[in-house]
């Protein structure tokens, strides 16, 4: 059954880098939505009907229904992926751990593929499983991901997510903590900073008990992994992975005065430095990740890696890196890093979807769907220059965290209309010999008419025409 139903993804998606020059996204089978949602309701309302604590019930209940309505607004939101191959595939792995850990069988947990770009997985308590496409692509086997799995279905075990919604909202609502809020209100100066140190304090001392849940969700998803086919030593490798996910990020450096420069419109150094707006905005968000170390997504992991090391006795015997196949794996890997690009630009968070498009560029040069994207991308951010609205695309983010991602923020936000539409012109038209599908040609066309190049612009439209006299765009010109 195994070998039939990885053949069906090989032949549902095959030739994903190779035969193809254009990137298809994959489109979610949506039938089996009712369903899910119907699980996800009657989760919470079993949660309401379990809450003992009659001071916060109200607020828990609260909270419990938001949750649900936010995994069911993602369902509706295109965020979830339904039914594609790399649901497909997760959930081969899942069905491995179910079959080989019965008992959690009637636990009714659910496994959802979501496209965020983060690297990272939850469990958002109420046995939902989430794991981004972005953590996807930073794996290196089949295995590790088999343990990233385990690890959230043990937090949902232990009932770590609940726990600890139920406890802060004990210390929030303590008389201890409510009369330094009155205190606080009394002062005549300071209050909001005052406050902000209090809630700051509040949520350290509930990192360290979340730090203790981590911990406790690696001995647990350990032991559901050491009774699969997997081979749970790669939770070690795993471990390394997320402890180092931060300088996974920044590894490849991308050099914008060479990928921007054009000789008729060579780069000038100058674009690169922050005027007084960058860099106030730059001074906030530092000060939102000044607890970073404390705060990180995936904290302690050196320490981690030492405890499970404990318990790793002895090397496994008959145990497997890859259970279904290897070549598969890397394929799935490859639509992963597609599809946080297709989300990023469906929602709109441009400046991340032309770096992330930037970098994928330069695994695969001759697919005219990732220079689609950049240029489809400057498009809209060129139209938002007019609007003043550049900042709803291009949000500030951090230069010690995110040096490379902040230089191309940083030009995005400097580059004037006259910059940016000469720049993603001549960008898109180094690939006019190479690329020449629709949606390549009408987002070149779109650009050189929006640097006011008709001649151009003209010679893109009779040349689309001619090659797609009744494509999606011929009457849109």
């Amino acid at each position: 059954m195994r070998i039939f139903l990885t053949a069906l993804v090989i032949l549902f998606y095959s030739g994903i880098a190779n035969a193809q020059t254009t990137y298809i996204p994959l489109k979610s089978d949506t039938n089996g939505v009712y369903a899910l949602k119907k699980q996800i309701l009657a989760a919470k309302d079993a949660d309401i009907k379990a809450i003992v604590d009659v001071k916060n019930k109200v607020e828990l209940q609260k909270i419990y229904t938001e949750r649900a309505t936010e995994t069911i607004t993602e369902l509706d939101s295109n965020y979830i992926l339904l039914k594609t191959p790399v649901n497909l595939y997760a959930n081969i792995i899942f069905q491995e751990i179910l079959n080989k850990n019965p008992e959690l069988k009637a636990r009714k947990l659910r496994l959802f593929i979501n496209k965020d770009a983060e690297a990272n997985a939850l469990s958002t308590g109420d046995g939902t499983i989430e794991i981004n496409l972005g953590l996807i692509a930073m794996l290196d086997n089949e295995s590790q991901l088999a343990f990233i799995i385990c690890h959230e279905i043990s937090h949902y075990i232990l009932n770590h997510s609940n726990s600890s919604i139920q406890d802060i909202l004990i210390d929030y609502n303590s008389k201890e903590t409510q009369d330094k809020v009155k205190a606080i209100a009394k002062n005549k100066y300071n209050q909001a900073t005052k406050l902000d140190e209090l809630l700051t304090s509040i949520t350290l001392k509930h990192r360290k008990i979340s730090r203790f849940h981590e911990k406790q969700a690696d001995s647990l998803g350990f032991l559901y992994l050491s009774k699969t086919i997997y081979n749970e030593a790669e939770t070690l490798s795993a471990l390394a992975i997320l402890d180092h996910i931060e300088d996974e990020e920044n590894k490849v450096q991308l050099d914008y005065s060479k990928i921007f420069n054009f000789t008729d419109y060579p780069f000038r150094p100058e674009w690169l430095n922050e005027n007084d707006m960058i860099t106030i905005s730059q001074k906030k968000t530092d000060k939102q990740l000044l607890l970073a170390d404390s705060l990180k997504t995936h904290p302690d992991c050196k320490i981690r890696i030492v405890y499970i090391q404990k318990m790793l006795l002895q090397p496994p015997v008959n145990k497997k890196v890859f259970y279904q196949d290897k070549d598969l794996f890397y394929r799935i890997k490859n639509i992963c890093q597609y599809e946080v690009i297709e989300y990023l630009f469906y929602s709109r968070q441009l400046s991340e979807c032309i770096y992330r498009s930037l970098k994928l560029q330069l695994q695969h040069p001759d697919d005219s769907y990732i220079a689609t994207q950049i240029g489809k991308s400057m498009n809209i951010i060129n139209a938002a220059k007019s609007t003043h609205e550049v900042g709803k695309y291009v949000p500030t983010v951090s230069k010690k965290y995110y040096p490379n991602l902040y230089d191309l923020t940083t030009l995005l936000k400097e580059w004037r209309t006259t910059d940016i539409t000469n720049i993603n012109m001549r960008f898109m038209l180094q690939y006019y010999e190479k690329f020449n599908d629709e949606e390549y040609l009408y987002t070149s066309y779109l650009a050189a008419k929006s640097n006011y190049d008709t001649t151009t612009a003209d010679l893109i439209k009779n040349d689309y025409l001619n090659k797609y006299p009744t494509g999606t765009y011929s009457t849109k010109f």
